[in-house]
C-alpha cells in the first residue's frame, strides 16, 4: 500500500503497538517503512500465529509478543508513540473499549492507526477479495465463531468519533502483488467446498449464493486485494 508506506517513512516511534498482531504481518510493514523505531510489541488475545510471527522476526531483537486482550492491556497510561489495528476491527465484539484502551494507551503526541476493509467502496477486482470475507464471516457465524461483517467507512469513523478521538488523516490505499491476489484466487476456487462443510450452510442459502456472487464477480474482473480505508487518529 503505497500511500500509507509513504506516510510511515515519515514517522519516528519509540514504542509502537500492534493489536490483534496474528502472525505480525502488519508489523513487517511497519518495520520495513517506519523512519525509525525503539520497540514494536504485537499483542493478541492467543498465541495461535505467534510461532511464525517470532520466527519471522527471530533476528531482530526489538520486535516481540505478549498474549494480551487489546480491550484490557496490562501497559501502563500513554505507553506508545504508535498504537495500530489492521484488519482486524470486524473480529473484536466491543470496538469502543477496545478503542478506549487503545486511546489510553498513545502519548499525547502518538497516533492509532486502523487500516480496514471497508464494507463500501470495493469495485471489480478489489471486490471479489471484499465479498470472499464476507463469505467468510457468515461461515463463521454460522458456526459460533463471532466475525461480524466488515464495517463500512461511516461506520469506522462513527467508531472512532465516539471513542473522543479526531481522525487527523484518512485516506484509501490498495496494492496489487501477485503472490497474494493468486492467494484470493484460490479462495474464490474453495468458495463452495467452504459452505459445504459448514452443517448450516443447508439451511443458510445466502451462502451459497455468495459462493455464485463471488465466482461471477471473479470471471467478470479478476481479483485484487481489497481497498484498505486507513485513519490516522489521536
Amino acid at each position: 500500500m503505497g500511500k500509507l508506506n509513504e506516510k510511515l517513512k515519515d514517522m519516528e516511534a519509540e514504542r509502537v503497538l500492534d493489536v490483534a498482531t496474528r502472525d505480525g504481518a502488519f508489523i513487517g510493514r511497519l518495520s520495513k517503512n517506519l523512519r525509525r523505531f525503539d520497540e514494536i510489541i504485537g499483542i493478541d488475545i492467543s498465541d495461535a500465529g505467534f510461532e511464525k510471527a517470532k520466527d519471522k522476526f527471530s533476528g531482530d531483537a526489538r520486535i516481540h509478543f505478549e498474549v494480551m486482550d487489546g480491550c484490557a492491556t496490562n501497559f501502563p497510561n500513554q505507553s506508545f508513540d504508535l498504537v495500530c489495528l489492521s484488519n482486524s476491527l470486524h473480529h473484536v465484539s466491543d470496538v469502543p473499549a477496545l478503542l478506549k484502551e487503545m486511546r489510553r494507551l498513545i502519548k499525547a503526541n502518538g497516533y492509532i492507526l486502523i487500516s480496514e476493509m471497508p464494507a463500501d467502496g470495493q469495485a471489480g477486482a478489489s471486490l471479489t477479495h471484499a465479498l470472499i470475507h464476507q463469505l467468510d464471516s457468515m461461515v463463521d457465524t454460522a458456526q459460533g465463531i463471532y466475525h461480524h461483517p466488515t464495517y463500512t467507512r461511516q461506520e469506522i469513523s462513527d467508531f472512532i468519533n465516539g471513542a473522543g478521538l479526531t481522525a487527523v488523516d484518512v485516506f484509501e490505499d490498495t496494492e496489487n502483488i501477485p503472490s497474494k491476489n493468486a492467494a484470493i484466487e484460490a479462495r474464490v476456487e474453495k468458495a463452495f467446498q467452504k459452505i459445504s462443510q459448514c452443517k448450516a450452510a443447508d439451511e443458510d442459502q445466502g451462502m451459497e449464493a455468495m459462493a455464485r456472487r463471488i465466482q461471477e464477480n471473479f470471471r467478470q474482473y479478476g481479483a485484487n486485494t481489497a481497498m484498505q480505508y486507513i485513519v490516522f487518529a489521536r
